[in-house]
């Protein structure tokens, strides 16, 4: 919504308020808040304001708590953020914000803070090297058992939840597992209970007392909003899932994990449908550049395949689900890391044997355009390829793109390299 020169985002109701991430148009540079606006009178408070950016406003302890997530600049959402917390007056009005994580003693990326039925505060912090839950305690932060992985994804936007406590000893999550993602109830000092059944991405959790809820996709199904029986685990789609090609008329994704640089990335290949031979590849690069690719039902993957192309989906260095040192790894390097794996990616599928040599192209989009067209330009492996509304000026992205720019800072000085 948008009133004179503000705009809203990030909405969330709790205890009569909608809490708000508030922009007002200013020059030089827009200022961001984080305001509350009265269901009742439509009277507006400031609750926070000073830092650059806000995200993720949540209210606890019936109302008395409120938590928060903010950066500033040159930070990104996903390098480094601050997990601030404020308490309420009698009056109404809220104590001076304290800092609980992310001071920049320790680098980490914290989202999706939400409060338990106790009132204790809950976050996913990439500390200990991947998105993992941690709750707050006596002792200070603790972290919750949980699987060393990544358990949520790049936070673009507000409004995600790939996770949230369930009691005291519990909680619901979904987690990646060599690009697959998990879902399942952990329990504290017990075994997980796992609802994956034959899902391979989870968005949007939730749940009461007998389902679990979620978007869930998977390599035959697109995009539904499901619900699984938490007792019988029992699934049925409530909206969308209908595919519009049969199981046996889709290639099937495979997961890769191969040597580039002075380490690995990864993805996903899907044979050519009907051939014996090795086929011709076509790589497909995703934007962001902090985005990745999922195991999940792709027309587009699924057109080439039908056609007698098989196709690789990249997760180059800089793509989340992969822990916060890959993530970081494209740092000051966008054109050069991204482009050697691609590179890489070709070697180890011809050394596999599994397409034919010579015969590689590839197209990406956003920042994968600007991928596509370093690979052509700096590197003799690609035979041609398509740059679909990609980058092609770094410099010119930085100075007119939104405030949240992927990483960009050090490009306009930096000519790209192949690397390979």
């Amino acid at each position: 919504m948008t009133q004179g020169s503000y705009r809203y985002g990030g909405l969330v109701f709790a205890e009569g308020l909608v809490l708000a991430v508030e922009e007002e148009a200013v020059e030089p540079v827009d200022i961001h808040r984080l305001v509350a606006i009265s269901l009742a009178s439509g009277a507006r408070q400031v609750l926070a304001e000073g830092a650059d950016f806000y995200s993720s406003p949540a209210l606890g302890d019936r109302g008395t708590r409120l938590a928060w997530v903010e950066w500033s600049r040159p930070h990104q959402p996903w390098t480094q953020t601050r997990l601030m917390c404020a308490e309420r007056r009698a009056d109404g009005g809220w104590f001076m914000p304290v800092c609980l994580a992310g001071d920049g003693v320790v680098p980490e990326s914290l989202q999706q803070p939400c409060f338990d039925e106790r009132g204790r505060l809950h976050c996913l912090t990439d500390r200990n090297g991947f998105w993992q839950p941690w709750r707050e305690s006596a002792d200070g932060w603790q972290p919750l058992p949980s699987a060393l992985a990544d358990h949520g994804g790049a936070p673009w936007q507000s409004g995600a939840s790939s996770w949230a406590p369930i009691s005291d000893d519990e909680y619901l999550a979904t987690w990646f597992e060599e690009g697959f993602a998990r879902l399942g109830i952990c329990r504290i000092g017990g075994p997980v209970e796992d609802y994956t059944g034959s899902y391979s991405r989870f968005r949007s959790l939730a749940f009461d007392a007998d389902w679990l809820y979620a978007i869930a996709e998977s390599p035959s199904m697109p995009a539904a909003i499901v619900r699984i029986n938490r007792h019988d685990h029992g699934s049925e789609a409530l909206a969308g899932g209908a595919s519009p090609l049969p199981v046996e008329a889709l290639s099937q994704p495979v997961p890769l994990r191969f040597p580039s640089g002075d380490g690995f990335a990864y993805g996903f290949f899907y044979p050519a449908l009907g051939l014996q031979a090795p086929a011709p590849l076509v790589v497909f690069i995703h934007g962001g550049p902090t985005s990745s690719f999922y195991p999940v039902l792709d027309l587009r993957v699924q057109f080439w395949a039908q056609g007698g192309f098989s196709v690789a989906q990249l997760n180059y260095r800089g793509s989340t689900c992969y822990g916060r040192a890959f993530r970081q790894a494209l740092h000051l390097r966008w054109g050069e890391s991204d482009v050697e794996d691609a590179c890489a990616l070709v070697r180890h599928l011809c050394e596999q044997g599994l397409i034919e040599p010579g015969q590689a192209f590839i197209r990406g989009s956003s920042a994968g355009g600007y991928t596509t067209l370093c690979a052509l330009a700096f590197a003799d492996v690609f035979r041609a390829g398509a740059s679909l509304y990609g980058v092609s000026d770094p410099a010119a992205l930085a100075r007119a793109t939104h405030e949240v720019r992927g990483g960009l800072p050090g490009l306009a000085d930096r000519r790209p390299r192949a690397g390979c």
